[in-house]
């Protein structure tokens, strides 16, 4: 089956892209956007864990707030004691408001104060420093926290999260099509890297959709569709047996408005 073909209408001299996936990465298919989540757990030991920095499974909140973000070193401010900081200044947040829609906020940080944002989230999907001082990435770790439970967390120089915890848009359905998993050299262990998904309602459980044991190597699942619907859930659980290991893993397909499906 051949992909459709969606025209540019950017000028006349731009030829149509045959690619449908290339032609949604440009802006050219309503509704539709590239969905891509990774994370990384740098330290996983035997039992079950997260693949987040913390590591620690991520409490939910129950109803929205204002977000405390704070950095572990003075550096990460940019009206620090000797001004400018040499760390991260500012850092932008994207998330979901109370209605579950999609937010996104930029936070001057403060260094060892908490700063807050100004509108409430109900979750945090993703931050990332935006300015910063001569060192260009954040000098400490930046953590995010709604009512005292942490939401995000950005390692110290990497100016991103890396954390594969997610839920979906209302009015969004999230398509899943590849999962991308790697953990460290394991020896005499085993690690199992699980996709979960918990459907929205007050009693619904958790689910595996995905089981992989990736063992010295990356694992890569191509070539099918999973569906979840709006406000759904999604984490990736690690079971391990390991010591001081690292997994990684990756989850890509499409976020769609419900209005364009």
């Amino acid at each position: 089956m051949t992909s459709p073909r969606i025209p540019f209408r950017f000028s006349k001299d731009i030829q149509p892209v045959a690619d449908f996936t290339i032609s949604i990465a440009l802006g050219q298919v309503p509704g539709w956007t590239h969905y891509r989540k990774f994370g990384m757990n740098d330290d996983v030991d035997s039992g079950i864990e997260y693949v987040w920095p913390p590591g620690t499974e991520r409490i939910l909140p129950t109803a929205a707030a204002v977000v405390a973000v704070v950095s572990d070193s003075a550096e990460d401010d940019p009206d620090e004691a000797t001004p400018p900081g040499t760390g991260g200044w500012t850092v932008t947040l994207q998330g979901l408001d109370a209605n579950y829609d999609q937010i996104e906020e930029t936070v001057t940080l403060a260094g060892l104060t908490p700063a807050n944002t100004t509108q409430e989230f109900l979750r945090v999907h993703r931050a990332f420093v935006v300015t910063a001082g001569s060192t260009e990435a954040n000098v400490g770790n930046i953590s995010m926290s709604i009512g005292g439970d942490l939401q995000a967390y950005i390692e110290a120089v990497e100016g991103q999260t890396h954390q594969l915890l997610y839920t979906i848009p209302r009015n969004h359905t999230l398509a899943i099509n590849n999962i991308n998993t790697v953990a460290g050299r394991l020896a005499n262990t085993d690690v199992q890297v699980i996709l979960q998904y918990k459907p929205f309602g007050a009693d619904t459980a958790w689910r595996s959709v995905s089981d992989l044991a990736p063992y010295e190597s990356q694992m890569v699942t191509p070539g099918f569709f999973d569906v979840f619907e709006e406000k759904g859930e999604i984490r990736m659980r690690i079971d391990s047996t390991a010591t001081n290991t690292q997994v990684g893993a990756e989850v890509h397909g499409f976020l769609i408005d419900n209005d364009y499906l």
